[in-house]
């Protein structure tokens, strides 16, 4: 059964199926934006999490939030095998919000996601896109037409020229995920990256910081820079690196059994970064280390606090999200924790 919070009265909707004609609007909507009501979906292979939000001020309301298992069989590696199963989870935990919205932003699943980054002569800001395309094939491995493409950021680069951030998906990987989204009855209004979701609600300043998304099947590592993504990577299962959940307020000993998994998931920040500097051909700067997803935060905080140079902090929506009075504090913690990147896909559809 879902597990759910909602607030509306009503809920209104029915399961369909998608056509060619559909799915055609579907894509031209990719990154449309809204008005002042919006909906979220994060998914991976076991868990769906939906919340919807409201304007409200300088802020959204939270109005509801739910999540669902997966059934097995159908996600695999992040894609979607059988959308007619996914779509009969993803109706119910609709139902769950009782919100009678129904266009919803989603996030397609990191392991189909190319960051890259192109070196172009200074040009203006409207030629960018055009340029960027050209040069797709030079750093992303997927063909230009079966791509679906946005230019995350633009900055100014060295020997007068500018650093674009591009960022790619399969195309069917999208259709994939609206085909289910349309048979649920809902209607697909765009499709994000999980960092560019989180980077909403955390309030990511212009200070070079690392954002770490423990997630259920992968640790992503996001580097942003003034406020812009310039380099995303996920890393690795959470099963593989002995990563686990622990309860509020443990922070492991250093001679613990957490402190190793602690130290590896450090060390494969300093890779990271060393790695994102040769690309770019200079060293990149740390100042922050900002954590959510999952995984508790206090085993990467207490590594990152002794083996670190740059504060570590543990990332909060609620300052752009107004949570309901009635939550307790365990579940504005599990939303802490499970809901950022559904709150941060919700929020793309508030017009402010």
């Amino acid at each position: 059964m879902p597990r759910k919070h909602g607030l509306s009265r009503h809920a209104v909707g029915r399961a369909g199926k998608i056509n060619d004609e559909e799915m055609e609007g579907t894509i031209r909507r990719m990154f449309f934006r809204s008005r002042s009501r919006g909906m979220g979906m994060e998914i991976d292979d076991r868990w769906v999490r939906m919340v919807s939000l409201v304007a409200e001020g300088p802020v959204c309301r939270l109005e509801g939030f739910g999540e669902i298992a997966v059934p097995a069989g159908a996600m695999e590696n992040g894609r979607v095998i059988r959308p007619e199963m996914l779509a009969e989870v993803l109706h119910r935990l609709w139902l769950s919000l009782q919100t009678r919205e129904t266009r919803i932003v989603a996030a397609v699943d990191s392991r189909h996601v190319f960051v890259r980054n192109l070196m172009l002569p200074v040009m203006k800001q409207r030629d960018v896109f055009r340029a960027a395309r050209f040069h797709f094939l030079s750093v992303v491995p997927l063909p230009l037409e079966e791509a679906v493409i946005q230019v995350s950021g633009i900055r100014p680069g060295r020997n007068n020229e500018l650093e674009v951030t591009l960022v790619a998906v399969h195309q069917t990987r999208v259709q994939e995920l609206a085909a289910a989204i349309t048979r649920a009855g809902l209607k697909p209004a765009a499709v994000e990256i999980r960092p560019l979701a989180a980077r909403r609600v955390l309030g990511i300043d212009a200070a070079p910081q690392v954002l770490v998304d423990l997630g259920n099947e992968a640790v992503h590592l996001s580097y942003f820079d003034k406020g812009q993504l310039r380099f995303a990577r996920p890393l690795f299962s959470g099963e593989t690196t002995g990563l686990r959940e622990v309860g509020a307020g443990e922070i492991p000993a250093a001679d613990g059994p957490g402190w190793p998994q602690a130290h590896d998931l450090v060390a494969e920040i300093r890779r990271s970064l060393d790695y994102w500097s040769r690309e770019c051909q200079h060293r990149l700067g740390l100042r922050k280390l900002v954590m959510t997803g999952t995984l508790a935060e206090d085993l990467p905080i207490a590594a990152g606090n002794n083996l670190w140079q740059a504060d570590v902090i543990w990332g909060s929506p609620w300052t752009s999200i107004k949570a309901p009075d009635y939550l307790t504090r365990q579940e504005l913690r599990n939303l802490e924790r499970r809901f950022v990147v559904a709150l941060g896909l919700a929020a793309r559809e508030i017009k402010k």
